[in-house]
């Protein structure tokens, strides 16, 4: 049985930790897009699949976007600049007031918990803490050996093993409140917790002395998900900074055989007008299925009016106002196909300006991951946005030029012993069969922007400040009219979430929670926000990418 000392080796900071007998109850936080609005790498610079690579554990020398300290040490222009202000903007500030308020109630134990590293994060993420003025009794990070001497790579299942561990020691704890932004985990911790309190139930019932402790009441409060972007001059900065030293290591010969050397191309995606990310994010609220749908499963978009995949011609960019010509544009209706795309129809504010785009343009919202942009011309039916509700963005011509690392094939790889010259051949005849089988597709039968793949030159332009900053924050909405991104879990989940006598689901404003207990008691109204954003389907929490690179399942979900 876990006592309050075996407990106390979970923390990575050196505060005691209550007696067992003065807790009643244990609330515990997630730091990432939770408590902090962590960046996460932007669309809005790099490629889709250079996304997924970033975040992966074992492309780099150094690991990835998740593994790599210096990217959160960087956020808001570094420690030096942002200590003093206590990180001020990048905090998640509802939950860190949740956060404090459990902190002054006596008989709370109350844990800040992420599955970063805690070899290479326990010294910052307990500095950003402390600047907030926030006294967790414990901090835990993922240990490499858990204090019972196992090797925890899934960051769930390292969760998971802490609220056994906490709940043991504190047995007189009636109830587990966990806050989360990932409906993924949510849903791995629910089904654990619940079938830990039919045992726990079990041995009750059948007097089982001793028994580890009474069953107790959980509760989930899924937050809603929210990032702030690094600027793109330095985001570029630390993923080449990444890359040259992922590069050097594999010079000297010390790098495993697995890592590869990497360079920057761009991308030239498609010509259009384009939304700065600061009004994309309000387009994205518009977004609204009409049936339930699994926030996580949406892809967002939202950032431009197509005008074409191909460079266009000079009499249709000339229509446009040339490259550079800025225009407003005000949202008319929204309307989707299947539930499965969305979109909004927009005109310009000023009507005399002509536009090249079809008769009636639209920005797409959004679609599901195997659905193509190109569908949503199927969309028949628009629904009127009122005048007093509709949203007026402005965009600039331009090209949407992305960023993507790529394998540098024309790096010595004879300076890496450990690579074998039979190997890098081998990789090399593959994937020149695969673009014989898939070659790229270029013009207007194109279903998506971000399938294009006419790459540019190898060096890349500076990319210049946005006007505006960047949120990525998926806002939540209330009720049935509010964002889709919200509105989806601010209902009735299906089962196992709509389970009475078990523990908790929370939901947003505007929908209902779950939860219960050992007693059996019926649902309640949840007293959480409103259902979490979707993420884009090129943004991938920790547990997409494990130690099977960053398309294994494992370990990866902060």
């Amino acid at each position: 049985m876990t006592t309050t000392t075996g407990l106390s080796r979970w923390s990575c900071t050196l505060m005691s930790i209550p007696d067992a007998e003065r807790i009643t109850e244990i609330n515990v936080y997630d730091f990432d897009n939770t408590l902090f609005r962590t960046p996460l790498p932007s669309r809005f610079v790099w490629e889709g699949p250079t996304i997924g690579l970033l975040q992966g554990q074992d492309i780099f020398t150094g690991g990835g976007w998740w593994h790599d300290p210096h990217i959160l040490a960087s956020v808001g222009g570094g420690i030096e600049k942002m200590e003093p202000t206590a990180w001020e903007g990048w905090w998640q500030e509802d939950v860190v007031a949740s956060a404090r308020k459990s902190i002054a109630t006596p008989g709370h134990l109350t844990v800040l918990m992420t599955g970063r590293s805690q070899a290479n994060f326990s010294e910052l993420i307990t500095r950003i803490v402390k600047a907030k003025g926030l006294q967790f009794d414990m901090v835990v990070l993922k240990p490499e050996i858990t204090p019972t001497g196992e090797k925890v790579t899934a960051t769930a299942k390292f969760k998971t093993m802490f609220f056994q561990d906490a709940m043991t020691a504190y047995p007189r704890a009636t109830r587990l409140t966990i806050y989360e932004d990932r409906a993924k985990q949510a849903n791995e911790f629910a089904k654990y917790l619940d079938e830990w309190n039919v045992i726990l139930r079990a041995g009750q019932q059948q007097g089982e002395q001793p028994a580890s402790r009474p069953a107790f009441d959980w509760h989930i409060e899924l937050v809603d998900p929210a990032s702030i972007a690094l600027e793109p001059e330095g985001e570029i900065s630390q993923v080449k900074r990444m890359i040259n030293g992922n590069n050097a290591i594999l010079a000297c010969g010390k790098a495993s055989s697995r890592i590869r050397p990497y360079k920057f191309e761009t991308v030239r995606k498609y010509t259009g007008y384009l939304i700065a990310p600061f009004y994309a994010s309000k387009l994205k609220k518009l977004l609204v299925p009409e049936d339930p749908v699994e926030p996580d499963d949406i892809r967002p978009l939202a950032d431009s009016i197509m005008i074409s995949f191909d460079p266009p011609r000079r009499d249709v960019l000339g229509r446009a106002g040339g490259t550079g010509a800025k225009q407003e544009w005000r949202t008319v209706a929204v309307g989707n196909n299947k539930n499965s795309i969305w979109a909004v129809r927009v005109e310009p504010v000023d009507s005399s300006l002509p536009h090249p785009t079809e008769r009636n343009p639209i920005v797409i919202l959004g679609h599901l991951p195997k659905v193509k942009t190109g569908e949503a011309r199927y969309i028949k039916s628009w629904t009127r946005i009122p005048a007093d509700q509709q949203i007026v963005f402005p965009t600039e011509v331009g090209d949407r030029v992305l960023v993507r690392v790529v394998e540098d094939r024309d790096s010595d790889f004879a300076t890496n012993p450990r690579v074998a010259v039979g190997q890098v051949r081998d990789k090399t005849q593959m994937q020149a069969r695969r673009d014989q089988r898939h070659p790229h597709q270029y013009g207007g039968d194109q279903s998506s922007a971000d399938d294009s793949d006419v790459a540019m030159a190898d060096s890349f332009p500076p990319l210049g400040r946005p006007n505006q900053p960047q949120h990525h924050h998926q806002q939540r909405g209330r009720g049935r009219g509010a964002s889709a991104y919200a509105s989806t879990r601010g209902r009735d989940r299906p089962a196992p979430y709509n389970q009475a006598g078990r523990g908790g689901y929370a939901a947003a404003a505007g929908g209902r929670g779950r939860h219960g207990g050992p007693s059996g008691g019926g649902g309640a109204r949840g007293n959480a926000r409103g259902g979490r954003g979707g993420r884009s389907g090129q943004y991938r929490s920790l547990d997409d990418a494990g130690q099977n690179g960053y398309g294994g399942a494992e370990g990866m979900q902060y």
